[in-house]
């Protein structure tokens, strides 16, 4: 993978969660290592390398495995959150079973980074790109 351009030598450590342009997140070695236990379920998490201005850094890809179906499609270019939908505790991520590309974070996950104190800002909600 590639990097960012504002990632740099310096800075490149300072982050738990990359956010990639593929569908599956990005962590560094230190939330995987944090996050492999309680997530084993619901994640696999896979040795990857990012290029960062030429220097190759450790980062671990993950592959979410709890799917469910969450969202639905209206018409040609809608898509909205399917009627009667609820995340347990126990969810932390979670993949759309009809619509792989799309995975989200919970706020169970957030509450789990946040008690871990990893370098995650976690976007709010929305369907709009």
């Amino acid at each position: 993978m590639k990097a960012q351009s504002f990632f740099n030598e310096s800075n490149f450590h300072a982050y738990d969660f990359f956010e990639p342009t593929m569908a599956f997140p990005v962590f560094s070695t230190r939330a995987a290592d944090a996050l492999r236990e309680k997530m084993s379920s619901q994640m696999t998490f896979f040795p990857a390398k990012v290029d960062v201005n030429g220097s190759l850094y450790e980062v671990f890809a993950g592959v979410v495995l709890n799917r469910k179906r969450v969202f639905e499609r209206v018409g040609d270019y809608e898509i909205r959150v399917r009627d009667g939908v609820v995340m347990g505790d126990d969810d932390f991520i979670v993949r759309d079973l009809d619509n792989p590309q799309f995975f989200f974070a919970t706020e169970s996950m957030r509450l789990l980074c946040d008690s871990l104190r990893l370098s995650i800002f976690f976007k709010n909600f929305s369907m709009m790109k």
